[in-house]
């Protein structure tokens, strides 16, 4: 036995079917377009707290961005040009090391701080990772790492996260030779290191010649890369090679008085007092008040003075 069961819809049942159905998504998109839009509204508002923080109160500015991030995960919260963390952090460091000179510095500074870095760190990789695109936001990564670097015991870790988010900048803007520079200079950090093996400073020292060499190549009239890369071979004990990229940078700037004193002390490494007395006296008058500049020349004119020669001589 079997039975045939009909539905019957008319025209006008149906139609008046469709436009509930209709009514009920619209008003579904309606809903969620709200949603969307108030809890970006809302975040934009603490993101504003946070941008309008006191400069005094680091905790303030990152909790508020934080709060941004949670309501809203798909915003860049952390764009340079707010300098949120940045320099919201810089300044409590700055605080702190302030507390450690005089003497002030309690343990539960320490870890007040010790907790802002953490945030800092976790709200930048954050902002990274969500947009990885925007080349604020690993410059932010860079700078946070580099603001860090005297508060933390492991240095290397700091110099290579600041070389990885420099260079993945670098990889959305292959021409700034400012970060190629930067790249070069976290390099020569990672050289320094006491901890770094020979092998791997010589790796360090050839990777930070590479990038200065190819800011070189896209902007040939920058002082401050030759005066780098003129730094990294008096390092290297290359004193013809320094002095050559030093006088390049002294020629482009001629006003610069860390040129004139990294060439005064190539001279001094070639036993050439004259020129080294000469450079040290010019990078003295546009800084007369240097005393590391002041040093260099005592030293200079004590170690050519008649007693300094006697007394080295009656040593023998």
């Amino acid at each position: 036995m079997s039975s045939n069961i009909t539905i019957n819809i008319d025209g006008a049942s149906f139609k008046k079917f469709v436009s509930v159905i209709g009514l009920a998504l619209l008003l579904a998109v309606l809903v969620y377009i709200f949603f969307y839009s108030f809890r970006y509204a809302v975040s934009e508002y603490y993101f504003i707290r946070a941008a309008q923080a006191s400069p005094a109160d680091a905790s303030q500015a990152l909790a508020e961005a934080q709060k941004a991030y949670t309501l809203f995960p798909t915003g860049n919260y952390l764009r340079l040009e707010s300098s949120i963390a940045m320099n919201q952090l810089a300044t409590a460091i700055s605080a702190q090391q302030a507390a450690q000179k005089n003497g002030k510095s309690s343990s539960a500074d320490s870890t007040k701080l010790q907790n802002l870095l953490e945030q800092s760190i976790t709200l930048a990789n954050t902002a990274a990772k969500t947009y990885p695109h925007d080349i604020n936001n690993w410059l932010n990564v860079a700078q946070i790492y580099q603001d860090i670097l005297p508060l933390v015991k492991d240095q290397n870790t700091a110099l290579e996260n600041i070389v990885y988010a420099l260079q993945q900048a670098s990889a959305l803007e292959p021409t700034n030779v400012t970060i190629i520079n930067n790249i070069g200079r976290a390099y020569i950090s990672l050289a320094n290191l006491s901890q770094t093996s020979a092998a791997d400073k010589t790796a360090d020292t050839n990777l930070a010649i590479q990038s200065f060499k190819k800011s070189l190549t896209l902007k040939g009239d920058l002082p401050d890369t030759f005066y780098y890369l003129g730094s990294t071979y008096y390092n290297e004990k290359q004193a013809d090679l320094a002095k050559q990229n030093l006088e390049q940078a002294i020629a482009l700037d001629p006003a610069n008085t860390a040129y004139y004193y990294a060439l005064g002390n190539v001279f001094q490494s070639q036993g050439n007092n004259t020129s080294a007395l000469a450079a040290f006296n010019k990078a003295l008058s546009l800084d007369p008040s240097n005393s590391a500049i002041k040093q260099a020349i005592s030293d200079l004119n004590n170690s050519a003075s008649p007693s300094a020669t006697s007394h080295s001589s009656s040593g023998k």
